[in-house]
């Protein structure tokens, strides 16, 4: 599965929420700089937010909910427009739809006036999906990924450049964006998988610095939560060899401390010659 980005046209979730770019200024959302909140990832105040750019084709009604209120705009299309803006004060939710005309290749809103402690629960669901779908993957990503026996995890979960060691630097399912600096959870593959008719194994990767206790609670995770029938192909990091990504420097510096400080216990240094 390809990588969560807000350029990805595959939108993968339901809930566009989850594929948008880090929360940005109101009027400059690409500049990543709202102030969140730390514990739940949800901006405290105003805000503006990338939801997808350059796809094909974005047009369609998006339905937007959020605890909290604020005025909703859009930015950098005139054609897309917001219509249904409703406040419920006694449940303090904001409802409204995004309507995007055909051909339209992305989505950016701005949101100001923001109440209280800032909008949380945020959703933008795509067309002819409901509140009951939020957390799923799209049914045509579903159908689509329906047709392979082996499913490989690799982009899915950012292996490339992911500096995650312990268990607790993961992404929670609860964090509103799956996007960088964050990443998909592993909690999704086994509910992704799960909901197929046939058996579908899957390959995951290792982040090069996981600690042991990481990969125990990875499997524990896929052997509490996966379906007995997949069977789990693992790989340690992804192209260790290839210097474009920081697991080949780390591998580099392993393999050195190893044989220099260590006594070589792997035996790298086979031909004993101290390579530079």
């Amino acid at each position: 599965m390809g990588a969560l980005r807000d350029w990805n046209r595959s939108l993968q979730y339901v809930n566009l929420i989850k594929q948008s770019r880090q929360w940005g200024s109101p009027s400059t959302p690409w500049d990543g700089n709202a102030t969140l909140n730390p514990i739940t990832g949800w901006p405290v105040n105003d805000f503006g937010v990338i939801i997808a750019t350059n796809n094909l084709d974005m047009g369609g009604k998006y339905f937007f909910y959020a605890k909290g209120n604020a005025s909703i705009s859009t930015i950098d299309s005139l054609s897309i427009y917001v219509t249904n803006q409703t406040y419920d004060r006694l449940t303090n939710t904001l409802t409204s739809f995004i309507n995007v005309p055909q051909g339209q290749t992305g989505i950016i809103l701005s949101f100001l006036n923001t109440t209280g402690p800032g909008l949380q629960d945020m959703l933008l669901l795509q067309s002819n999906y409901t509140v009951k779908s939020k957390i799923n993957l799209t049914d045509l990503m579903l159908i689509h990924l329906s047709r392979f026996n082996l499913i490989r995890f690799m982009a899915w979960t950012d292996t490339n450049n992911n500096p995650e060691r312990h268990w607790n630097e993961t992404t929670a399912l609860s964090w509103p964006q799956y996007t960088p600096p964050k990443r998909n959870p592993w909690q999704t593959i086994p509910f992704i998988v799960n909901q197929f008719n046939k058996s579908i194994d899957i390959w995951i990767n290792i982040p090069f610095n996981a600690s042991d206790d990481y990969i125990l609670n990875l499997a524990q995770l896929m052997f509490n939560e996966l379906n007995n029938k997949t069977i789990v192909y693992v790989e340690y990091s992804n192209e260790l060899w290839n210097r474009g990504f920081s697991q080949a420097a780390d591998n580099v510096y392993a393999a050195n401390d190893s044989v220099h400080n260590h006594g070589d216990p792997l035996h790298l240094n086979y031909d004993n010659v101290k390579d530079v």
